[in-house]
């Protein structure tokens, strides 16, 4: 088996990476763009960290001999490669009212991480959203350990213990 990101990205196919695109896509456009519109997102940029994410991923399956991602990796795997990558970019002409507003892309990723748990971001107490987007923005980012972070989360919005 190969492992370079063409064999890697040829084992997935188009059709399974150009659909992640457009549910990120439609996450920035639907949800993120109403409260942030003084960004923009490279499409050019979403597409490589799509690919990238699929590779990382595939290449952790292929270790630990797992076939199925369950959605707590599939969440981090997604969040490390929208901070790592940085797809969205803030317009040169606009002016930072929150340092929140710094951090589009950390936002973007737990978004886009949390849609994966069927929660959302309003969901989470101010401490534990300050607490993920200094992690996302000040951190190293493994997937795996990030894997966990989401699991607990996951476990705490819905009552039940780790």
């Amino acid at each position: 088996m190969l492992y370079t990101p063409d064999a890697i990205l040829g084992r997935i196919g188009p059709e399974k990476i150009l659909a992640r695109f457009h549910s990120l896509n439609t996450i920035y456009e639907a949800r993120f763009q109403q409260k942030w519109p003084n960004t923009f997102l490279q499409k050019y940029i979403l597409r490589h960290t799509v690919e990238s994410y699929f590779c990382d991923l595939q290449h952790s399956k292929d270790f630990h001999d797992i076939e199925l991602a369950n959605r707590h990796k599939v969440a981090a795997f997604t969040m490390k490669w929208i901070v790592k990558m940085r797809p969205i970019q803030v317009q040169e002409n606009s002016v930072p009212k929150t340092p929140a507003e710094l951090l589009p892309n950390e936002i973007f990723a737990l978004m886009a991480g949390l849609r994966f748990l069927s929660a959302d971001i309003t969901q989470l107490s101010a401490s534990l959203l300050r607490s993920l987007l200094y992690m996302l923005h000040h951190r190293p980012i493994d997937a795996e350990s990030l894997s966990a972070t989401m699991y607990a989360i996951e476990c705490g919005l819905n009552g039940s213990k780790p």
